[in-house]
């Protein structure tokens, strides 16, 4: 089946899933910098509500920009709206510096949990609400293969962030604001 929209509630009493060669999509190596939803090649659609694995050690990735607008008819396949738009990313490789910014305006607000080497110690690390911009460093900041975090359109100007991070050393927040 192609791409389908609904505009109401969609029910299952057996549940929903989403298996298989597509709903897996691979950032080659060697890509250096892309924004989704405006880089050729990098399309919202091709991305979002699918693991994006990441198996280049240092690149930056930016999402796209928010719109919570309404739109002048809520049931139209075309509106801008794009709220509850998810990215998940998972660390295949370790990373030394893999970036993700926000697009436009956005912040990000949420946290990530940063387990250290095999130990069963980490720290929970969590925006302070104005930063824009999460960095994995393969250390301190996690992002050794095996690491996860994922991004939701969760209101106006606002990146929901959540993740489980695997690290080392002593652990220093991947939030910024630059």
């Amino acid at each position: 089946m192609g791409k389908t929209t609904f505009s109401g509630p969609v029910s299952s009493l057996g549940g929903f899933y989403s298996a298989g060669k597509n709903s897996v999509v691979d950032v080659p190596n060697g890509t250096a910098s892309f924004t989704i939803g405006t880089t050729s090649g990098y399309d919202v659609a091709d991305y979002a509500g699918k693991l994006i694995t990441l198996s280049d050690a240092a690149m930056t990735i930016t999402l796209p920009t928010i719109s919570a607008a309404d739109p002048a008819d809520p049931t139209a396949p075309s509106q801008l709206n794009n709220l509850g738009l998810i990215f998940r990313f998972f660390v295949a490789l370790d990373s030394t510096a893999m970036i993700i910014n926000c697009g436009g305006s956005d912040v990000f607000v949420g946290g990530v949990y940063i387990g250290v080497d095999d130990a069963a110690t980490g720290e929970s690390q969590r925006s302070d609400g104005s930063d824009n911009t999460f960095t994995m460093n393969g250390s301190t900041q996690g992002g050794d293969a095996g690491s996860y975090v994922e991004f939701e359109a969760a209101a106006a100007l606002t990146w929901s962030v959540r993740g489980d991070l695997l690290g080392s050393s002593s652990i220093i927040t991947p939030f910024t604001t630059v």
